[in-house]
């Protein structure tokens, strides 16, 4: 199956998830170190960290229909990782990137709108 084939399939479910706010961040990493000390936070803020997120699941739709809406999300929360995955076949499919390391690292990465196609100077949406 193709790249093309597999944004346009419909999914019984796919998730995208966005991560907390650099502040809320800051603030768990803070609150493990003065738990837990500089040697045993690691751990505990990972977990605190992964559990602050949001996810919405969108049920019957595309792979391309859920990009276009991560990307929205994406480009409104630059600093925040954004991540669209399927529980199988393929599983994590834009691979917890923020908006900001995209553009500035992964320039080869699809773009799904036109308002991403504008800020990325990118010639052609997916």
């Amino acid at each position: 199956m193709n790249d093309q084939e597999y944004l346009n399939r419909t999914h019984k479910s796919v998730t995208v998830s966005i991560s907390a706010s650099q502040t809320v961040n800051r603030a768990i990493t803070a609150e493990m170190k003065r738990k837990y000390g500089e040697d045993g936070y690691y751990d505990p803020m990972m977990k605190a960290i992964r559990g602050a997120g949001t996810s919405v699941t969108l049920e019957n739709t595309t792979m391309l229909e859920a990009c276009k809406f991560a990307e929205g999300l994406r480009i409104s929360h630059p600093h925040q990782n954004v991540n669209v995955s399927v529980d199988k076949e393929g599983g994590d499919f834009i691979c917890n990137v923020s908006w900001n390391d995209q553009v500035r690292y992964y320039p080869e990465y699809p773009i799904y709108t036109e308002e991403g196609k504008a800020k990325a100077g990118h010639q052609e949406v997916a």
